[in-house]
């Protein structure tokens, strides 16, 4: 699948494609980008006519920004607008480290290569900003280059590129589900380094970010 991702003055041309394999597990925290990173693989899978054949597994480590829950209400979304089925491998230890500072302990990749095997695992993360948004505040250690078994299509990818993404799938209605916020677990505190990305992106592109939708008690059940 070949994209033209904006705004113009980042306007870059995205090459996407998955080789054959049996599963595929994809990084899904309920944020901006493992939904579009999703998103764009079950496209490209039903594009090829692959998607009934290739099992998807997403996985979510604890945090404490409510990860977990934000991640399942998404994937129940995609799921019932894509028709597909995911398998949900949730609440994966994290360390206390990781988990104190919002992100994930990487070593999460390794264990789930070596759980899952023959798995090709996607993860959505990208490019930093400019120098104008605040540096990120957690652990950027992950040097996880792209390989046979482990892949980050975004990697070269800025926050503006990744919400277009959202309008050439066609998948804005669940742009409001999504939360970025590394701080706090319920609304966004405009301060942290997500936060921060998340309104560049949307500002870039001339776009209002919607407010995220909040969890239902049947979210937290």
């Amino acid at each position: 699948m070949k994209l033209f991702l904006g705004p113009d003055k980042f306007q870059t041309e995205f090459d996407f494609t998955i080789p054959k394999v049996d599963q595929i597990g994809i990084f899904m925290s309920g944020g901006l980008d493992s939904t579009a990173l999703l998103s764009l693989i079950i496209t490209e899978l039903k594009n090829t006519d692959r998607l009934e054949q290739t099992k998807i597994i997403a996985f979510t480590v604890k945090k404490p920004t409510l990860e977990p829950i934000y991640a399942k209400r998404m994937l129940d979304l995609i799921t019932k607008h894509f028709n597909v089925e995911i398998q949900h491998d949730n609440n994966l230890e994290n360390s206390i480290k990781h988990y104190n500072s919002g992100t994930m302990d990487l070593k999460q990749i390794t264990n789930m290569l070596s759980k899952y095997h023959e798995i090709l695992m996607y993860a959505g993360f990208n490019n930093a900003p400019p120098k104008e948004i605040k540096p990120f505040d957690g652990d950027l250690g992950f040097i996880y280059k792209s390989s046979n078994a482990y892949r980050t299509p975004f990697l070269n990818m800025l926050k503006p590129q990744m919400i277009n993404l959202y309008s050439k799938l066609e998948i804005e209605h669940l742009i409001p589900y999504t939360h970025s916020c590394s701080k706090w677990p319920i609304g966004r505190c405009n301060q942290c380094y997500s936060c921060n990305e998340r309104n560049w992106g949307f500002s870039e592109l001339g776009l209002n970010d919607p407010e995220t939708i909040h969890l239902e008690k049947s979210d937290l059940t």
